[in-house]
């Protein structure tokens, strides 16, 4: 326990005394410890994250200390950046450091500036206040996005022609503005035929994550097979370049997507309609089918009978030959079992 003393003062010279006495403490050496709070940063990307303060006494005491925290916001605020907290802390006697964890959201938009809110010590029991406000600042190290853009697949218009829209995309949001630059490419469709040449600049603003490249699509009536072409994207600015590169394949409308035969009983006038896909291509077509039933062989004497108004082909090793529809088309003969009749309505 501490101890008092007095202290005096007599026979002085020369002046006059006003207080002759003083109280003096002999104490037993204990020192009253400060509480104190450091600060500290974090880089945060996708994922939720946490940050971890130590506070600590500057020396041990040999009773209890207590002091509350609240967190304050700065340019971070709670809710959006931060988990808000508060509470109190215990230092049991011998401890000098404690813990605080404060949960950190994730980010989802690259390039955020720096944003920073505080940790504040309150109400001490048992120590006094050293530094009593702890900075926290959130550092954004999301990655730039990647762009990725996708294919297409349209149908060759009938007449003159339409615009096909490409969508290209940001694979998060960025607080920077991302542009890339792109270009059409020949495939076996071809520029000024069977398609419009493109090429230009995209911008995406901060925020902004999807963004249209249009190409016109021609009517090429001469063409009678599906043709593809590809955009291709380059030069990008504040992000990746993910799939860089989208196909478009334009589907030519008079090639049917099965093989669809009209036949005739025979001797018969009346039609029934069988669909054969046009993987069949080994088979032979018969004079009569149901829907769906697998082809039988055709006796080469006898005739499968088409209508005069039907358009049909003849598909042999993935090639095509249109044929006139006005007269009786014999049945195949044993040189000709890899075609398959095909009827285009």
């Amino acid at each position: 326990a501490a101890k008092n003393f007095k202290l005096g003062v007599k026979n002085v010279l020369n002046a006059t005394v006003s207080r002759g006495t003083g109280l003096g403490t002999i104490n037993d050496g204990i020192v009253v410890p400060s509480i104190v709070i450091g600060d500290i940063s974090l880089g945060v990307s996708s994922a939720a994250a946490q940050g971890v303060y130590a506070i600590s006494l500057t020396s041990t005491a040999t009773t209890p200390v207590t002091v509350a925290y609240a967190t304050a916001n700065g340019s971070a605020i709670a809710g959006r950046d931060y988990t808000a907290t508060s509470g109190t802390l215990t230092f049991n006697p011998g401890e000098t450091t404690k813990l605080l964890a404060i949960n950190v959201a994730g980010e989802t938009t690259n390039g955020l500036a720096s944003r920073s809110f505080t940790v504040n010590l309150t109400n001490p029991t048992g120590a006094t206040l050293g530094r009593a406000a702890g900075g926290f600042t959130i550092i954004d190290v999301l990655p730039m996005p990647s762009i990725v853009i996708g294919n297409l697949t349209v149908t060759k218009p009938a007449s003159g022609s339409y615009n096909a829209s490409f969508v290209v995309s940001l694979t998060h949001p960025s607080a920077n503005s991302v542009t890339v630059n792109y270009s059409s490419l020949n495939g076996t469709a071809l520029a000024g035929t069977d398609y419009r040449a493109t090429n230009g600049k995209l911008t995406f603003l901060p925020g902004v994550t999807q963004q249209l490249i249009t190409v016109p699509i021609l009517a090429n009536t001469t063409k009678k097979q599906n043709a593809t072409f590809t955009v291709s994207l380059q030069l990008p600015a504040n992000a990746s370049l993910g799939v860089s590169q989208g196909t478009v394949t334009i589907v030519d409308r008079t090639l049917p997507a099965a093989a669809k035969v009209v036949s005739s009983s025979i001797g018969s006038t009346n039609t029934t309609t069988s669909t054969i896909p046009a993987a069949l291509a080994a088979t032979s077509v018969p004079a009569t089918s149901a829907v769906g039933a697998a082809p039988a062989p055709v006796d080469s004497s006898k005739s499968i009978l088409i209508p005069a108004a039907a358009n049909y082909y003849f598909a042999s090793l993935g090639t095509a030959s249109g044929k006139t529809a006005n007269s009786s088309l014999n049945a195949l003969t044993p040189a000709k079992v890899n075609e398959v009749l095909a009827v285009g309505l």
